[in-house]
């Protein structure tokens, strides 16, 4: 089962990163490329080709532009490094039935912001400072631990209502995967739930 799930995590990996057409470069910092581009980052797919201490030290904000179906892609050549002031909001989405957002880390991911949005698929252990909050995402790694500490992860969707205020949840809308996903998380799904309970009650 373990084997299986590698294996399909590492191609799930792969079809991420090859399947999503041209990248931006946006160096080392999300918050210097999204300051100096109206305040928000659109849809599309970005590359992190530079490792900083922190790739998100600010507020993140995910703009969908009115699309329901928008795709985030960030490619990061090494780590994932957020900050304990960063936050990832999405908005614009419309219902966010079809929304995608996808962190493909080529080592470790740490997640120290109160709030995060998305998918990370690191190829090393991803860790967290504590009381982390995701809406709608999901933590995996291909080669190392996963370390929770009274976290909150849901797998439903990211969404906003008619007037365009992000609402972060939106019940049973699902993030939409590489076809290799799917039957891996169903199975990794129950590990989460049990592993997330052990760590509360220590």
């Amino acid at each position: 089962m373990a084997q299986n799930a590698r294996v399909q995590l590492d191609t799930a990996i792969l079809a991420v990163n090859d399947d999503f057409g041209p990248r931006t470069d946006i160096g080392s910092s999300l918050d210097a490329w999204q300051t100096s581009h109206g305040g928000f980052i659109a849809p599309g797919v970005y590359l992190v080709s530079e490792d900083p201490t922190a790739n998100l030290t600010g507020d993140i904000t995910l703009n969908g532009l009115g699309d329901s179906a928008a795709v985030w892609n960030f490619l990061f050549t090494s780590t994932l490094v957020t900050s304990t002031t960063s936050n990832v909001a999405v908005q614009n989405v419309g219902s966010g039935d079809n929304v995608g957002i996808y962190w493909t880390v080529a080592t470790a991911a740490t997640l120290n912001g109160p709030t995060f949005a998305g998918n990370v698929l690191a190829a090393a252990a991803i860790t967290s400072d504590g009381n982390l909050t995701i809406n709608c995402g999901r933590l995996l790694s291909a080669g190392a631990a996963v370390t929770l500490n009274m976290d909150s992860i849901s797998i439903d969707g990211c969404g906003n209502d008619s007037n365009g205020y992000d609402q972060g949840f939106l019940g049973p809308q699902p993030i939409p995967l590489p076809a290799a996903l799917p039957l891996f998380l169903s199975g990794l799904a129950g590990l989460g739930f049990i592993a997330r309970r052990r760590k509360q009650a220590t």
